[in-house]
């Protein structure tokens, strides 16, 4: 019988007891697509990945990043053409510069991920990134969803939202 301390554990399963402090670095301070787990008393187990910002425009905690390139390296708020990328890869933790590298949150607790005005989320409702409005969150099944938006369900509102913002769970690779 294999002792308990000889358990596998999942690739990347350090947690991590202190806070992320850095965000739009010119350079990565970890590697690129690296799994953050974080444990803190408010909000338990939180997930992070390190990704790279690839547009002109910088985002705010709260906004929805999707994928801009098969390979799950790049981040934009605007859903494009490409059906190879446009896969929610997280939600902003915290403010990432144009350009530059940064942490989004993909699994766990967040306090204001950013919605559609006509997102109408009601507690309980899964969550998927809207083509319409960059950055921004929908109720999965609302008016003016798509088929494909269907295919980008991020997490569960656990909260109804305040018309801007909404607090939710978010379960991506998790």
């Amino acid at each position: 019988m294999a002792h308990p301390s000889s358990v596998s554990r999942p690739i990347g399963g350090h947690t991590w007891g202190t806070v992320i402090t850095y965000n739009s670095a010119t350079a990565p301070k970890d590697d690129l697509g690296m799994i953050r787990d974080e444990y803190d008393t408010t909000y338990r187990l939180c997930k992070y990945e390190i990704v790279f910002k690839n547009c002109g425009t910088p985002c705010v905690d709260g906004d929805v990043m999707v994928y801009n390139d098969k390979y799950n390296a790049k981040v934009t708020r605007t859903i494009g053409t490409d059906v190879l990328a446009n896969r929610v890869a997280g939600v902003a933790f915290g403010a990432i510069a144009a350009s530059a590298y940064g942490w989004i949150q993909v699994y766990g607790y967040h306090d204001a991920i950013k919605v559609s005005s006509s997102g109408n989320i009601a507690s309980g409702d899964s969550m998927v990134a809207s083509a319409a409005s960059t950055g921004l969150a929908l109720r999965n099944g609302a008016a003016g969803a798509t088929n494909a938006e269907h295919l980008r369900v991020f997490g569960q509102a656990v909260a109804a939202d305040n018309t801007t913002s909404v607090e939710g769970f978010i379960n991506l690779n998790g």
